[in-house]
């Protein structure tokens, strides 16, 4: 049975802007290319308050604009117990020369939303505005890799960072894809984008990978150190929506559930197709039900498991998906350092990389390492560029041996 698709980011519906904008084409009312400033004002006053339907549609579909910041960050901001359109009016009387159409008017939402004409201009928000509480930040780690795992990793050094210092504030700033997932851990102070922050402050957590093959000490552990704190496993909010989905979904299965997570953006970290047909059906000869994980697309490549696969889903649904599970199996990738941080038991199928010192800090996360000779060779430094394409130390990993550490992993 499917239960794949890819899901866009939650927006308001059509209707709402349709509705406030009469007969022009759906879009965002409250940031529409009208005037702004002083006009703006006048006509807000002089065509007196909207109406409350009105009123809510507008709040809602300023708050969920995206038009205006192509990284995703909210339209409003907020200084002290008020939301604004953009920087504050006030930033104007510290002599700040401010283009509207850059930095948004400033007005307060609540005037914004109430009045029957009152819209914003629209206009693309500078780095520096990308943020909904202005605070004075202590440091920003940033995170120069891709994956769902490198975020897992750096949320452990963010969470590091807090226990340590209470009273210090930390921003994550991650690659634009990973906002998403960054959003589910709730550590840091500020989430931002990757290229933001150019200040003295920051702290690039993964720009020397020479480091990490340090004899015996994990991945988390060399981040922390440069941010020189103690590593923690993060604070993750899973949305009480997600969560509700989730055990929606798996309402189904009557046997422990295990969830299967076959594919890796690297060729050299993804255990053989085969293995993995070979493994679900073990598994559910064994007593298990499986599901099976895969990332936006069409589904197809899923096609040859027999039990239900999700593809595409949103991250908070991911992690409520994992969180019900029983155990996770997966590549040296993303799925196994989220189990990690989820508290949820995992096995680890690595072969280039040190699965002990990729996941032994998370305590959950079980390693099955390649045993061939070469491996692991990344870790040692006898990388080779053949490996790029295939390792052939994990073709060597049979299917039982799995079946074995998922029994164990059950049973603890």
């Amino acid at each position: 049975m499917d239960q794949g698709f890819f899901e866009p980011p939650p927006a308001p519906d059509a209707s709402d802007a349709i509705r406030i904008q009469g007969s022009q084409p759906a879009g965002c009312s409250t940031c529409g290319n009208k005037t702004a400033g002083l006009v703006g004002l006048v006509k807000g006053l002089a065509y007196g308050p909207a109406t409350p339907e009105v009123q809510q549609a507008r709040f809602k579909i300023c708050q969920a604009c995206e038009a205006v910041d192509p990284s995703g960050e909210r339209f409003f901001r907020c200084d002290g117990m008020k939301c604004h359109c953009g920087s504050p009016r006030l930033a104007s009387l510290a002599g700040i020369i401010r283009d509207e159409k850059t930095w948004g008017c400033g007005c307060e939402l609540t005037f914004k939303t109430s009045r029957a004409q009152a819209e914003c201009p629209l206009g693309k928000w500078p780095a520096d505005s990308r943020r909904t509480n202005v605070k004075k930040l202590d440091a920003v780690l940033r995170v120069e890799a891709n994956g769902i795992g490198d975020l897992c990793t750096a949320a452990c050094v963010v969470a590091g960072f807090k226990h340590g210092r209470i009273s210090k504030n930390v921003a994550l700033e991650v690659r634009p894809h990973l906002k998403d997932w960054a959003r589910l851990f709730m550590d840091a102070d500020e989430l931002r984008i990757h290229g933001t922050t150019r200040a003295g402050n920051l702290i690039s957590l993964d720009n020397d990978f020479e480091a990490e093959r340090k004899d015996g000490i994990s991945r988390q552990v060399i981040w922390a150190d440069k941010a020189e704190v103690e590593p923690r496993l993060p604070t993750v909010q899973i949305p009480m929506a997600d969560r509700a989905w989730a055990e929606s979904v798996t309402a189904q299965y009557n046997r422990p559930l295990v969830a299967l997570a076959p594919y890796s953006a690297f060729g050299n970290r993804s255990w053989p197709m085969r293995r993995w047909i070979e493994l679900e059906d073990l598994l559910l000869a064994a007593g298990f039900d499986v599901l099976v994980l895969d990332g936006p697309g069409d589904g197809g490549r899923t096609q040859a498991f027999k039990g239900i696969r999700y593809w595409g889903q949103a991250p908070g649904r991911v992690a409520a998906l994992l969180a019900r599970c029983k155990v996770v199996v997966g590549n040296d990738s993303g799925m196994c350092h989220l189990a990690g941080v989820l508290k949820v038991r995992a096995v680890a199928i690595c072969g280039p990389n040190d699965g002990f010192r990729v996941f032994g800090f998370y305590g959950c996360v079980d390693v099955i390492n390649a045993t061939m000779g070469c491996a692991p060779c990344y870790w040692r430094g006898e990388y080779q560029r053949a490996c790029d394409q295939m390792c052939e130390a994990l073709f060597q990993i049979q299917a039982w041996n799995v079946a074995e550490a998922v029994h164990r992993a059950a049973r603890i």
